[in-house]
């Protein structure tokens, strides 16, 4: 991967006209928890000061052009630990944004152990409209099993979310399921935390079930244990009618989506629930993932913006930036200068290759030539680089290959018939998959 300079990213964005979503990188964790994707940079008080004081406004500085134009839709600020922040350095910060009051969706995300009213009453005065309770669980000892630090009492996190719903804020949470070996006990705990939350009037719950991490036992993921957990949120969903789930149809279907992990094997499960008074398309344009390179692919190739991310120090999640069809690009900081390594380039890559290759696979799977009638076309997306240690951050494209054909039911052409269920048994099971070896 090849390093870029500064004045050809500010060319670059200077010449785009795409609506853009920016993440704002908060580095610092006191804690590394065993569940979470993006690990933050364990704190140290001289690189803090730094990067606050100097690193991260010089970022701001030099992406001033793009923040100060009109393209910008919502700000993202997440971590690591945002509220690691006084709310004197919010308030610096955020004063330094050009525009910032004016950009009306923003969400900031709250670590239950480290925030104060003075916060989200900055957080209030510069128009933030939601703020994310980073709960997971209730369970002190079951949280602390994940090394992560817990507030003092359950009264902590419920002030939190009372305080920021009495400031007109969108509040936000999300629940872990953790599997400790008891399964009736667990899904007690998980009908639980999501109850406590509702009580206290949240906007909306996200529900996560993990997989395959270290304690957490597969035996129930085939059959029981998705109809068990589904049946708790259906029951929920039924005592509690001020909300509900977009896609819930069936109890022995639950309507997750599914994330992975760096390696492409199934990782969680996830579903959000909302109150059904809330302007949910208004909350659904602050669920953008623009902290990673590991963005949903579907979700990248259907939308139409840009993503800057600002602000990076010494962890293997570094932020990513994505300018159209044209660049992306991650930032490496070290809190005394950035560097910005490219990741993509339309210049400098050819899909034909890949394309070349997908045709000689087909024909290596006795597929042959594409018969008159089906048109297929292709996108791409970054991916982790299955062969490397996900902390390097070595990254590759992947060509996502879709078709479309006639269908004509009164005068069916067999021979598209009888291809299009190969083509997608192809597509699904052999050239998808040789990204998730």
């Amino acid at each position: 991967m090849k390093e870029l300079a500064s004045e050809d990213i500010l060319t670059l964005w200077s010449n785009t006209k795409l609506q853009t979503g920016v993440y704002v990188h908060s580095p610092f964790c006191k804690e590394q928890c065993t569940y979470c994707t993006y690990k933050g940079t364990m704190f140290e008080k001289d690189a803090f000061h730094r990067y606050y004081t100097k690193y991260l406004p010089d970022m701001i500085k030099f992406y001033e052009p793009i923040l100060s134009s009109n393209l910008i839709r919502n700000y993202f600020w997440g971590g690591g630990t945002p509220t690691l922040m006084s709310a004197e350095i919010m308030n610096n910060i955020f004063e330094l944004i050009p525009n910032f009051k004016q950009t009306k969706r923003k969400l900031m995300e709250f670590h239950m152990a480290d925030w104060n009213k003075e916060q989200l009453d900055v957080v209030k005065e510069y128009n933030f409209n939601t703020v994310v309770a980073c709960v997971q669980s209730f369970d002190k000892e079951v949280v602390k099993q994940q090394k992560r630090r817990t507030p003092k009492n359950d009264t902590i996190i419920f002030d939190f979310i009372d305080y920021a719903n009495s400031l007109g804020l969108f509040t936000m949470s999300d629940v872990i399921f953790f599997y400790t070996g008891n399964l009736n006990k667990d899904l007690d705990r998980l009908s639980s935390d999501i109850q406590k939350l509702a009580n206290h009037n949240i906007s909306e719950i996200t529900i996560q079930t993990i997989h395959g991490e270290k304690g957490v036992h597969r035996e129930h993921e085939g059959g029981q244990f998705d109809a068990e957990v589904s049946k708790r949120i259906t029951k929920f969903l039924n005592d509690n009618n001020q909300y509900w789930a977009a896609g819930w149809e069936d109890e022995t279907e639950p309507p997750y989506d599914y994330y992975c992990d760096r390696q492409g094997r199934k990782h969680r499960k996830e579903l959000k629930v909302y109150k059904k008074e809330i302007d949910w398309d208004e909350m659904s344009q602050q669920d953008i993932h623009l902290d990673g390179l590991y963005t949903n692919p579907a979700m990248l190739l259907s939308t139409n913006y840009n993503v800057l991310g600002i602000g990076s120090y010494k962890n293997y999640k570094h932020t990513f930036s994505r300018i159209g069809d044209e660049l992306e690009y991650i930032e490496d900081g070290d809190t005394y200068k950035p560097k910005w390594v490219c990741t993509y380039d339309k210049k400098d890559w050819s899909i034909k290759k890949l394309i070349a290759e997908f045709f000689e696979s087909l024909e290596e799977h006795g597929l042959g030539d594409l018969p008159d009638g089906i048109d297929i076309y292709f996108s791409t997306y970054v991916a982790q680089d299955d062969e490397d240690d996900s902390r390097k951050k070595r990254v590759k494209r992947v060509l996502l290959p879709r078709f479309t054909y006639l269908r004509n039911d009164i005068d069916p052409i067999i021979t598209i018939y009888d291809y299009v269920p190969k083509l997608e048994n192809f597509i699904n099971n052999v050239w998808n998959e040789k990204y998730k070896e």
